[in-house]
């Protein structure tokens, strides 16, 4: 039997150790993309990250899209392979045209380097209101295979359904 999905609104991650500079610094520096930068083009399948910081947490760029819209951006995501859901942050929602104050405790749906799911926002009240976090429901969709190489600091993401 599948978990309840607990209140978006209530459900937070302890992450003290990343913050929204990070993201839009070295974080960025690190993926050779900048964030919420616009994008154009086919999405690859194949998704090299990194691991980073003392806590070796894994990020990755997607492009983000709104399924009823026509811009795409580049969005970092911290994966978490323990949250059921995909958050975005409001500034990146907002960026793509959606208005966060209709959306408190509800999903939107948006493609993922063309995979649709639903994302939340992310809690305002959390330790990650201004982190995107990419969850089980992008990974299941996309029939990912996620490996972390400890060595070289880095993370490979295959979509095998996008």
């Amino acid at each position: 039997m599948e978990p309840e999905e607990p209140n978006p609104d209530l459900f937070d991650i302890l992450l003290t150790d990343v913050s929204d500079e990070d993201v839009r610094g070295e974080i960025s520096t690190l993926l050779n993309t900048d964030y919420l930068s616009p994008e154009d083009g086919s999405p690859p399948n194949i998704i090299h990250g990194i691991l980073w910081g003392r806590s070796r947490r894994p990020f990755v760029s997607l492009r983000i899209q709104r399924v009823d819209g026509v811009e795409i951006r580049n969005i970092h995501f911290l994966v978490d392979t323990g949250a059921l859901s995909t958050y975005v942050c409001g500034e990146a929602l907002r960026t793509l045209g959606v208005d966060t104050n209709e959306l408190r405790g509800r999903d939107v749906y948006v493609r993922l380097n063309n995979v649709t799911v639903p994302v939340f926002m992310s809690p305002m009240n959390g330790h990650f209101s201004n982190i995107n976090l990419l969850g089980a429901n992008f990974l299941a969709a996309s029939f990912a295979q996620f490996n972390l190489n400890y060595q070289s600091m880095t993370v490979t993401l295959e979509l095998r359904f996008a």
